[in-house]
């Protein structure tokens, strides 16, 4: 996969593609202000796009399988997975809707390039090779970017920088190769050249760039390993921190006793340096069955880890405190538990509000089981922490799991944005935006981010940051988050670490 992130103002987006052949064509097309439509599937027809290979169903799609979100543009799009009953083999499939091990191949015709962004939505399986959207120079066949999707049915925008192929023709493939079971799919829609300013009107109010893999926690182990839910810090000698759940594979969350660390003079240094675990479980006095989600900050010298330390009984998860004065040796608190809650309260993250201190976590409407939410308490010295609040309650209902997890809260000026996951798939995050932060509702919902167990930075130079890691996804990995709500320069959380 080829990336290349966009340099043009605040914007630093996403981008990729890959190559084959094509229908000798011209595309007509509907024209915007610096805005030129290569594809919204909107007539559902495919011309003048051409199915060149394979054996997928009539392309585009319109109906959704149920209970899976797409967040397409408009009402169709391209989906490789999905079956309508084309055939009687797969008449037989329309049960469940969908045959990842379908596969074809999905070409544009040829267009010039005049203006110098690509941008579309793009989703489905990982697979840089076998499952991809492509731009192909079509003079002599080069691949000059493509994009894979993240194991998500929902699509998310991609932009690519095309600004050096202008006055070239090239063309589109849609690429699926897989015969894969296992999000052996791509679904793609929404293809646009544009400029800039045009970018912005169709942005959503955040989104990520390109990532880039900065630490794999395997190496110089005899099996792989890996990084869940985490946080990065910046110490006082400059020196950047990253504290993580870590285990080998395959995932067994309960027996996840260590807390990974890592650091390096730079966030976008490869790689980050391994270091000793931070923390181990304590079983006694503590109580510890686990280790997860640690979350740092500092105040007057002191740096304090919460983290989930979780218990036998899981409507009586606890959240535990260790300190440091150097981000390397760390001490449990001897008040903890900060917080006791259900069903498995967890992934603290803090942040002030007003001239009080928030920790918001993720737990259940009832300590047993319930709706899936976020909640909050409130302290002023960092220990004492008052009664619960629910600041969010997902549609959705259970007990382990759910949508929730891994909250971040971010302001910028009035403006409070919640970030939760897993939305869709394992990769995905819900971002929502609220005037209140103790308050956001599912309708408040205002960008996907194609991420598991997220995490926002502000690097030194104040650019923002965002990362994602997660089970078999080879450890840290860095990408720009992109703010498009018109906010730049007001008051945030999120200080860059000179401030």
């Amino acid at each position: 996969m080829v990336s290349h992130r966009l340099s043009l103002g605040a914007i630093a987006p996403v981008l990729c593609v890959l190559a084959l052949s094509c229908a000798p064509r011209e595309l007509t097309v509907r024209h915007a202000p610096g805005e030129r439509l290569l594809g919204d599937f909107e007539s559902g027809i495919l011309a003048p796009w051409v199915m060149v290979s394979g054996d997928l169903d009539p392309q585009p799609v319109r109906v959704p399988r149920r209970g899976v979100r797409f967040d397409q543009q408009g009402a169709y799009f391209i989906g490789t997975a999905e079956t309508v009953g084309s055939t009687p083999e797969r008449l037989m499939k329309l049960g469940q809707g969908f045959d990842d091990t379908l596969v074809g191949e999905i070409h544009s015709p040829p267009f010039l390039i005049d203006r110098p962004l690509l941008t579309f939505l793009i989703g489905g399986g990982y697979n840089p090779i076998d499952l991809c959207l492509a731009l192909v120079r079509e003079s002599d066949g080069e691949v000059l970017r493509s994009e894979t999707g993240f194991e998500n049915s929902t699509m998310h925008r991609c932009v690519w920088d095309v600004s050096t192929f202008l006055g070239e023709t090239c063309r589109l493939e849609i690429i699926d190769r897989s015969r894969s079971t296992r999000w052996g799919a791509l679904n793609v829609d929404d293809i646009r050249l544009l400029d800039e300013q045009s970018l912005r009107r169709i942005m959503e109010p955040v989104m990520a760039g390109a990532f880039t893999a900065v630490y794999d926690p395997s190496v110089g182990e005899l099996r792989p390993w890996y990084i869940n839910d985490h946080c990065v810090v910046r110490g006082p000698d400059g020196l950047w921190h990253m504290f993580g759940i870590t285990h080998f594979e395959p995932p067994n969350p309960l027996d996840e006793d260590h807390l990974a660390h890592a650091t390096s003079r730079s966030l976008w240094r490869v790689p980050w340096d391994k270091h000793p675990f931070a923390l181990d479980v304590a079983e006694e006095p503590w109580g510890e069955t686990h280790l997860w989600a640690p979350h740092v900050v500092g105040l007057d010298g002191v740096y304090h880890m919460f983290y989930c330390a979780g218990d036998e009984d899981h409507t009586r998860y606890k959240i535990h405190l260790a300190t440091s004065r150097d981000l390397w040796t760390w001490e449990r608190h001897p008040e903890n538990p900060m917080v006791v809650d259900g069903y498995d309260a967890r992934d603290p993250f803090v942040t002030r509000v007003g001239d009080r201190w928030a920790l918001y976590y993720t737990a259940t409407s009832e300590p047993e089981s319930g709706n899936h939410i976020v909640a909050c308490v409130l302290s002023d010295d960092l220990v004492h922490w008052g009664e619960r609040r629910v600041v969010f309650t997902h549609d959705s209902r259970g007990q382990w799991g759910g949508p929730t997890e891994s909250p971040v809260v971010v302001r910028r000026g009035d403006r409070w944005y919640l970030f939760v996951g897993p939305s869709g798939s394992y990769d995905g995050t819900d971002v929502y935006a609220s005037d209140d932060p103790f308050h956001w509702e599912m309708a408040d919902r205002v960008a996907f981010l194609p991420a598991h167990a997220m995490e926002v930075i502000r690097d030194v130079d104040g650019s923002w940051v965002m990362s994602r890691c997660g089970w078999r996804r080879g450890g840290l990995h860095l990408a720009p988050l992109i703010w498009n709500d018109g906010l730049e320069g007001e008051e945030t959380n999120f200080p860059a670490p000179w401030e």
